[in-house]
């Protein structure tokens, strides 16, 4: 349950790299297929590396990041610079600020689940 949860954070860092870039579609779509390379990271991370994340902070946030900025690069076109989706809409503002204060609650509840610090009666 928790790589479950660890894998959404990943692609909710990387909704925030292509939020307003993308339709709908291409965000599903991507989301399905970062969570397959996700866990092929997380494998080749842990069983063939053997590199120790507290958390799996690092194996999220810089996945994420960099798979988003991956996928911003496959889509960029040259020829639509200005286009109506690259601008800062209200929508686009609200769900980075959703997907932001979701992160946030999630990660504290992961930490304390993964490093152990307190009993379980304390978990929020």
């Amino acid at each position: 349950m928790i790589k479950g949860d660890l894998a959404a954070v990943a692609v909710v860092v990387t909704f925030g790299a292509v939020l307003g870039k993308t339709s709908q579609l291409q965000l599903l779509v991507m989301a399905f297929i970062e969570v397959i390379f996700y866990a092929a990271n997380l494998v080749i991370g842990t069983r063939f590396l053997q590199a120790v994340d507290a958390g799996s902070s690092i194996y999220v946030h810089v996945f994420g990041a960099y798979f988003g900025l991956a996928v911003a690069r496959a889509l960029f076109n040259s020829k639509v610079v200005a286009h109506e989706k690259e601008t800062s809409r209200y929508t686009s503002d609200l769900f980075a600020t959703l997907g932001n204060l979701t992160v946030f609650v999630i990660r504290i509840k992961i930490m304390i689940v993964l490093n152990n610090k307190w009993e379980s009666k304390n978990i929020l």
